[in-house]
């Protein structure tokens, strides 16, 4: 069985529509669906976003299900200058931005995707001729908001990617030796400015309309931002959908 783990609903949603559901339910803070898609048995969980989160959900599905595979996937955040909205980066190792700071809270500053499983997923990704780069990535607790952080983050972890669940999925799938995969697409580029979505919105993706009214009242010149993230998230959207199609089918 197979284990999908989404912080959004825009991410998660396009996969849902394409399975055979046969059961929903709530759990642990997220909502999960199981059933098949592409021949395969699959837990697909709608986890919210962040480290606790993403833990939550990882540990149940972990405790509850014959897992032989896990994949954590959604958007990410560009940190370098060749990766553009709807780029996507399948993980080749993915590190944690608060590991310098506190090693004993993180656990080791990495983790890496067995190669068997790697692999498999490099050559379903190929096969089925989706563009695609292996690199890695970095998972932090707040937005990068502006380039200069996000340019900061690459330079002390070496990586391309930023996303905010990926490493602690990743960890605990590794204490219990289960195999993961990580593949995100980009929503934003490096040289993007963002908006503090973890202040305007609640773990679920559903907007505080409290904060966001404040927010945009003193920044107006922001409500820019969001039309542009609407149509890379489109596009990050679809092809996620499609490359996440073609790795479920050869896993």
């Amino acid at each position: 069985m197979i284990a999908i783990l989404g912080a959004l609903r825009e991410e998660v949603s396009p996969l849902r529509k394409r399975m055979d559901v046969q059961k929903m339910f709530s759990e642990a803070a997220c909502t999960m669906w199981q059933g098949t898609l592409r021949g395969q048995d699959i837990i697909l969980a709608q986890t919210g976003m962040g480290k606790q989160r993403a833990q939550a959900a990882t540990r149940l599905v972990l405790e509850r299900y014959p897992i032989t595979t896990l994949i954590s996937f959604g958007f990410a955040g560009a940190l370098v200058e060749q990766l553009q909205a709807g780029d996507l980066v399948l993980y080749s190792a993915v590190h944690c931005a608060e590991a310098d700071a506190n090693p004993q809270a993180s656990g080791p500053p990495s983790y890496t995707s067995s190669d068997d499983v790697l692999t498999r997923a490099r050559r379903a990704l190929e096969d089925a001729a989706v563009d695609f780069n292996c690199e890695p990535g970095v998972s932090v607790h707040q937005v990068a908001v502006s380039p200069e952080d996000r340019g900061r983050l690459a330079e002390a972890h070496h990586a391309q990617v930023v996303d905010m669940e990926s490493y602690w999925i990743a960890k605990i799938a590794s204490e219990v030796q289960t195999p993961f995969i990580i593949l995100r697409s980009m929503s934003d580029t490096k040289r993007e400015k963002l908006l503090p979505f973890d202040q305007l919105m609640n773990e679920e993706g559903r907007v505080l309309w409290g904060a966001a009214a404040a927010y945009f009242i003193l920044r107006p010149h922001h409500l820019a931002i969001i039309g542009r993230l609407i149509r890379n998230t489109r596009l990050a959207k679809r092809n996620l959908a499609s490359a996440m199609d073609a790795l479920i089918g050869e896993l």
